[in-house]
């Protein structure tokens, strides 16, 4: 069956398998930084990239789901 999966997906072209053998990837999930502009305090930029919060002035504003809270992650475990 390893042989049948492909490499990397079709768009955008994330892998779909370790090339060491270790792992096959199951689902793609997309994630996306949303923040309420209105409430949210001035600052130096917006953050556009995952690494935009770790930004130290950003401690304490950061906050991700559980994943067992996440219908996305409870959908591709079952």
């Amino acid at each position: 069956m390893w042989e049948a999966i492909p490499r990397r997906s079709a768009s955008p072209g994330h892998p779909l398998k370790d090339k060491d053998g270790f792992w096959v990837g199951t689902a793609l999930e997309p994630y996306g930084l949303v923040y309420p502009q209105e409430d949210a305090a001035p600052r130096d930029s917006e953050p556009r990239e995952w690494d935009d919060l770790l930004n130290p002035k950003l401690k304490g504003e950061v906050a991700q789901c559980a994943p067992t809270r996440s219908s996305s992650s409870n959908a591709t475990t079952k």
